[in-house]
């Protein structure tokens, strides 16, 4: 009978919703420019775009696309590769955040490589905004460009003094007023001609605004701009007005279809109603089928019931003693981050936190205190690694990776490597040699000697942001993951002395979404990655191949860390919740209701007794304004 009623289930949703035509896509761009080589760095693109990517995906559109810090080269890539997803799809959607410039009345969205000290060259480094409408010409129902380019443009001044010949461009303040075609529309952070501000929060006036109304269902895309200007005129005390350029026929499109929470409660109950009714109606013939099935046979002497003996009780273990803490426990948290918490590791007695705030804090275990804080980082300190030699190294997005002497129970540093003027995201020390890696927004990673403090050599192989290092226990090798989609695996047992390695071991493409964590066992034997896609997968180190997919989070992983013996990963994720799982048979062992916002963090002890976690716990004005670093058990504790 369940069976049978599964199958009701299904043909009546199917019956009452219908069918989603395959062609239905919705697919989105989102660029987010902010490191520029030859101007002052922008603080929010790349927030604007992570946060935005991250929205797209919670609507439900059936790919979205991120990309930070693109070079022009990059920029051409990117939009190449989403006019051939857009050709056929319901709706595309670009958006950039970023520098833009308007010269001789054409606009032109300007890459992060770009020099611009003349006007003659603005065709040859920008991107001109007709290539960006002609990648979503292919969609069917709606092409949307929504431009946050509107800013006060550092290359303007530079470009204007150089030309002094007679045949001077004209070079425009923000960007200038366009004429898109049918079913297009084209949203600018400012008006035509105006410059529109970068923001002094996590995000810009503008994509604050778009974000704050971007997923509310029945707002018709056109009234969601209208939400989006009355909250930027009054954000910026009426010094800012979005505009939006194109028109739409009649028909009402929406990006979050309007009530959906009620058609699908609505559809659930009729659902019930008729497998109710169907469920009587086949209770009730079985009925009269087993009546008159009894009145057909002879009745019959009443059968004598068979005593099966119950099975002896397996034996006993032995005791483990009085249980103390159960797994799973929360066993404490400290607060004193005022924004979130990037990474945490452990050192004996110790839980070291790296901050958005730009700091680095060391926790006592034992008293449950915080025993020093320094500010480590102009900008967001993104990540800590722990050696075993009485330093930590810390990575910033000032494009810096130090490292510190906590040995002596202090945070005084020791040195400073610059990677680059690119943000740094991830580091990773070797605990058998005592080398760092480092990677992040310049695509590379450096390795140095912590010992001599001299660079040993640089990795130079992915085509997108490094997001995580992982180092094997079989020294030296280490696995690399990044916004490319892909993890590659390196042998560095020859040295590069400040040159590019060249063994690679191995190159696994994910074929999902930008890789966001990797890790591997203690074996050396599988590489663990987690991705923008919501999944973790476990990959044969040796062949490359797909071992098995953990799926299970609502929300991008962020994290990840295998427990000693190699049995289990803790995965930690937007969606709130730190997940552990058994490896071998990609069982969900426990989930950990872990930050109010988000999971950003997680690391396991060197005993494997406990873990850490650290995310972000309440949000005010778009911005995390409390983060919280907290340990739990891991398993149980007897005593």
């Amino acid at each position: 009978m369940p069976l049978l009623f599964r199958a009701l289930l299904t043909l009546l949703a199917a019956a009452i919703f219908g069918a989603t035509p395959a062609d239905a896509r919705r697919v989105a761009l989102v660029i987010g420019n902010g490191a520029y080589s030859h101007a002052e760095r922008l603080a929010n693109p790349t927030n604007d775009a992570d946060a935005v990517a991250v929205a797209l995906k919670r609507m439900k559109f059936d790919h979205v696309t991120l990309h930070r810090d693109l070079t022009a080269d990059g920029m051409r890539r990117a939009l190449g590769a989403f006019a051939a997803e857009a050709t056929g799809a319901d709706v595309a959607i670009v958006f950039y955040a970023g520098h833009g410039i308007e010269v001789d009345g054409q606009n032109y969205l300007i890459p992060s490589d770009a020099r611009l000290t003349r006007s003659a060259v603005v065709e040859l480094e920008t991107i001109p905004l007709t290539a960006v409408t002609g990648a979503i010409a292919g969609a069917q129902k709606l092409r949307l460009v929504i431009l946050d380019a509107c800013r006060n443009n550092p290359f303007r001044a530079k470009m204007a003094a150089a030309d002094t010949g007679p045949r001077r461009r004209s070079i425009g303040r923000g960007l200038a007023r366009i004429e898109p075609g049918d079913n297009e529309l084209i949203a600018f952070a400012a008006a035509g001609g105006t410059e529109a501000d970068d923001g002094a929060g996590r995000h810009s006036p503008f994509t604050a605004a778009l974000l704050k109304s971007l997923e509310t269902p029945g707002l018709e895309v056109r009234v969601l701009f209208g939400a989006v200007r009355d909250d930027v005129l009054a954000a910026t005390s009426r010094g800012q007005t979005p505009h939006v350029y194109g028109t739409l026929g009649r028909e009402a499109i929406y990006l979050v279809p309007p009530d959906a929470a009620g058609a699908k409660s609505s559809a659930e109950a009729e659902i019930a109603r008729r497998v109710a009714a169907e469920k009587a109606r086949l209770e009730a013939e079985m009925a009269a089928r087993l009546e008159a099935e009894r009145k057909r046979i002879p009745s019959s002497p009443p059968a004598t019931a068979t005593v099966v003996p119950a099975p002896t009780p397996a034996p006993t273990a032995p005791s483990k003693g009085k249980l103390v803490t159960r797994a799973g426990a929360l066993l404490h948290t400290f607060d004193g981050h005022p924004d979130m918490v990037l990474s945490v590791a452990f050192a004996p007695g110790t839980i070291f936190s790296a901050g958005h705030d730009g700091t680095l804090k060391s926790w006592s275990l034992e008293k449950e205190a915080l025993n020093w804080s320094v500010k480590a980082h102009d900008g967001a300190t993104n990540a800590v690694a722990v050696s075993r030699s009485g330093f930590v190294a810390t990575a910033g997005s000032d494009g810096l990776v130090k490292k510190w002497d906590v040995a002596k129970g202090k945070g005084a540093r020791m040195n400073s490597f610059k990677i680059g003027t690119k943000s740094v995201t991830t580091a990773a020390i070797d605990r058998h040699s005592n080398w760092i890696a480092a990677g992040g927004a310049n695509n590379s990673v450096m390795i140095w000697d912590a010992n001599s403090e001299r660079l040993i050599g640089t990795i130079d192989h992915h085509v997108n942001a490094i997001t995580s290092l992982a180092f094997a226990s079989d020294f030296p090798t280490l696995v690399i993951g990044s916004r490319d989609k892909t993890i590659t695996v390196w042998r560095l047992n020859q040295v590069a002395w400040g040159s590019s390695w060249k063994n690679l071991e191995r190159t696994i493409n994910t074929g999902g979404d930008a890789v966001s964590a990797v890790a591997i066992t203690p074996d050396g034997k599988l590489v663990i990655s987690g991705s923008w896609d919501r999944l973790i997968k476990v990959w044969d180190r040796a062949s490359g191949e797909l071992v098995r997919t953990l799926e299970g989070h609502e929300g991008e992983v962020y994290s990840l860390a295998v427990t000693p013996d190699g049995a289990h990963v803790l995965s930690a994720s937007h969606d709130k919740t730190v997940r552990l799982w058994e490896i071998a048979s990609g069982k969900l062992v426990r989930v950990h209701q872990a930050h109010a916002a988000y999971a950003l963090a997680v690391a396991i002890s060197q005993d494997g007794m406990i873990f850490a976690s650290g995310g972000c716990d309440e949000f005010k004005d778009q911005k995390c304004v409390k983060g919280l670093v907290k340990y739990w058990a891991l398993v149980d504790r007897y005593e």
